[in-house]
């Protein structure tokens, strides 16, 4: 569900930028850091309701069945894949 953000929300979007900043740094990508984007940018948009959250449930999705019967992994696997930080398998069709 997507919804506008609200200010008990911003630690956990600083949590989440302050991570995804770190790992973008590691790549050589320099357009987040340790001081953007920062708690009070956030505050503004929550102010000017402009920031949005989106809650996810923490299984995978039901829109992707097809995955079972017609691929060569499943998106269950590669979500867990993905939380767990183990290569994803690149998905290859293989039945109709």
């Amino acid at each position: 569900m997507i919804r506008k953000a609200v200010n008990k929300d911003l630690s956990r979007i600083i949590e989440i930028t302050k991570s995804c900043a770190a790992f973008m740094i590691s790549q050589n990508i320099f357009q987040w850091n340790e001081h953007y984007p920062n708690i009070e940018i956030f505050e503004n948009d929550v102010k000017n309701e402009n920031l949005y959250v989106n809650e996810i449930a923490p299984r995978v999705h039901n829109s992707g069945h097809l995955t079972i019967n017609a691929y060569n992994v499943s998106q269950f696997e590669n979500h867990v894949r993905a939380v767990c930080g183990l290569e994803q398998i690149p998905l290859k069709k293989i039945s109709n």
